[in-house]
C-alpha cells in the first residue's frame, strides 16, 4: 500500500483479511479463578523495558506488563512507506534500524535488524494478536499508543490512521487508547481523524509543562489528561489534580525517571488520589516498583 493513500484524515482501511478479529475468532472467555489477577492503575513506559530488560515496545514487554498486573503498556508508533503502523521508539534522529520509517517498507526495515531478544520489530497487528487473545491477556490489559510528533505531522496522522485500521479490523477498540503529544496543531488534526470522531478509543491529550495544562471543561467523554508530574505537582500549576478529578475528567500522571525519582516525585504525591475513580493511572519506567508502593499503602483492595 502506498503511504499516500493513508496520509489524509479519511485514509482507506488496510486490507488485513488474513488476520483474526477479537470477536469472531477469539471469544475471550472470562478467566478462571487461577487466572484472575489484580489490575493496578499503573502503565509501563515502553513495556517496562528499564525494569524488565525486555526490548522497548516488544511482545516480551507486553507479556511482562500483563504478568505484573499493569492496566496498560505504553508503546510508540510510526508509519512505514507501505502504510503499516510500526510499534517502536525511533532514535533521536527519528530513525528505526537506520531508516526514516516512512521512507522504507516494513520488509526493508525488518531486514535491517531484529530486537535484542530476536523478535521482529512488531506492527500494530502483532500487538493486537496478543491483546485480543483471552489466554494470553485474561485481564484485558490495554496499550497506550503514543503518537510521536516526528517532523511533518501528516506522518503522525498517517500512523494513527494505520493503527486505527488495524484496531478496526481486529475489533480491538477496548484494548487501545491513544496518547497525543502536547502540540496544539496536532491536537486539532487528531480531532479530525476517524479514530477520534468515532469515539471508540479513549484519547489522552498530554501536557508536559504547567502552561500546557488544559481546561477541565475542554474534555469530551472519551478524553483524558495525561500530565507530567512537574507540570501539576508545583505551586504555580494552573490546575491541580483535584481540578480534573472533581470535574470528572480522568487524569494520569507520568514520571519516567529512575526508580527513586518516580517514587519521590510521583508515586508518593499521587497515592492520595489513587482510589478515586477519575484517577486513571501512574505512568512509569518501573511498574513493579510502583505496584509494590501501592500494595504497601493498602490501596490494592476494593
Amino acid at each position: 500500500m502506498d503511504i499516500k493513500k493513508i496520509l489524509g484524515v479519511g485514509g482507506a482501511a488496510l486490507i488485513l483479511s488474513l488476520l483474526p478479529s477479537c470477536k469472531t475468532t477469539d471469544p475471550d472467555p472470562e478467566p478462571g479463578p487461577a487466572q484472575k489477577k489484580t489490575v493496578y492503575k499503573v502503565v509501563s513506559h515502553r513495556g517496562g523495558y528499564k525494569e524488565s530488560g525486555a526490548p522497548e515496545c516488544s511482545i516480551q514487554g507486553l507479556n511482562y506488563s500483563k504478568t505484573i498486573g499493569c492496566y496498560a503498556a505504553e508503546c510508540d508508533i510510526v508509519v512505514t512507506k507501505d502504510g503499516k503502523a510500526l510499534v517502536c521508539h525511533p532514535d533521536d534522529n527519528g530513525k528505526v534500524n537506520g531508516f526514516i520509517p516512512y521512507e522504507k517498507t516494513l520488509e526493508e526495515i525488518r531486514a535491517a535488524g531484529k530486537l535484542k531478544n530476536n523478535e521482529d520489530i512488531p506492527i500494530m497487528e502483532d500487538f493486537l494478536a496478543f491483546l485480543c487473545n483471552g489466554e494470553k491477556n485474561p485481564n484485558k490489559m490495554k496499550i497506550w499508543i503514543d503518537t510521536k510528533a516526528w517532523g511533518n505531522l501528516s506522518y503522525t496522522i498517517a500512523a494513527i490512521n494505520a493503527a486505527y485500521d488495524a484496531i478496526r479490523e481486529y475489533e480491538g477498540y477496548e484494548f487501545c487508547e491513544f496518547i497525543i503529544p502536547q502540540n496544539t496543531t496536532l491536537f486539532n488534526m487528531v480531532k479530525e481523524t476517524e479514530m477520534f470522531k468515532e469515539g471508540k478509543c479513549n484519547v489522552g491529550f498530554m501536557a508536559s509543562v504547567t502552561a500546557g495544562l488544559l481546561n477541565p471543561e475542554s474534555f469530551a467523554e472519551n478524553m483524558w489528561h495525561q500530565v507530567k508530574y512537574s507540570a501539576i505537582f508545583v505551586d504555580n500549576a494552573i490546575y491541580a489534580p483535584i481540578s480534573y478529578i472533581s470535574a470528572s475528567v480522568p487524569l494520569s500522571i507520568w514520571c519516567c525517571g529512575t526508580e527513586s525519582s518516580e517514587n519521590t516525585e510521583l508515586i508518593q504525591k499521587a497515592l492520595p488520589y489513587y482510589k478515586n475513580k477519575y484517577f486513571k493511572a501512574l505512568f512509569v519506567n518501573y511498574p513493579a516498583a510502583a505496584i509494590r508502593k501501592i500494595k504497601a499503602a493498602g490501596l490494592d483492595t476494593e
